[in-house]
């Protein structure tokens, strides 16, 4: 947990805006979390958390009132408070109404979370993360999954193409991993190659 701490500021300080948190089930990813939520909300700086089930909202709301912090719920079933600087919202929600019917205005966030982040590579959560930076483009977003790096995906290779660094990811997991890659870091799909075209 320190160390996912310490690795994710001197991520944001080195410049990153886009960083994804890989841990097991129960290896303390909310936890971790809290602290670098709490430290923005100090700051006075305003956090969202998305996620994609109505558990792990309340689940997550449950965890930070625990630690003296009050959210907004950006949910169906929950009356909105837009004056919290900390707000939970349901992926779900935000495409209907932030994205596709714009009856809300989108929490300018200078932290989004996206919890499971091996769900939520596809077209919402991309809309999500692009208008969080259109909003505020110092608007670093970190994604957070149990699904591991080192685990199916079995290697990321890193080499060198005419200078540009290229990452190949090898085994069943790769392209979920590079759709993850696309969305929640500073990598872009053509950094990644499949093996196979390399060999």
């Amino acid at each position: 947990q320190e160390t996912g701490l310490r690795l994710f500021f001197e991520a944001v300080e080195a410049g990153c805006r886009r960083v994804c948190l890989t841990s097991p089930t129960g290896g303390g990813k909310t936890r971790t979390t809290l602290e670098i939520a709490k430290r923005y909300l100090r700051e006075g700086k305003k956090v969202v958390w998305h996620t994609n089930r109505k558990m792990l909202l309340e689940q997550t709301a449950e965890v930070f009132e625990g630690h003296g912090i009050v959210a907004g719920k950006r949910a169906a079933g929950h009356f909105p408070e837009f004056h919290h600087n900390f707000q939970l919202a349901s992926v779900q929600t935000e495409r209907a109404r932030s994205l596709n019917t714009h009856k809300w205005e989108l929490h300018e966030a200078d932290l989004a979370i996206f919890d499971e982040a091996h769900l939520n590579g596809g077209p919402t959560c991309q809309k999500l993360a692009a208008a969080h930076l259109a909003a505020n483009p110092r608007c670093v977003q970190l994604g957070l999954t149990a699904t591991p790096l080192d685990g199916p995906v079995r290697k990321i290779h890193v080499y060198r193409d005419n200078g540009n660094q290229r990452h190949i990811l090898t085994g069943t997991m790769a392209k979920l991993w590079a759709d993850i890659a696309t969305v929640f870091t500073d990598i872009t799909p053509a950094d990644f190659q499949p093996l196979v075209d390399i060999i």
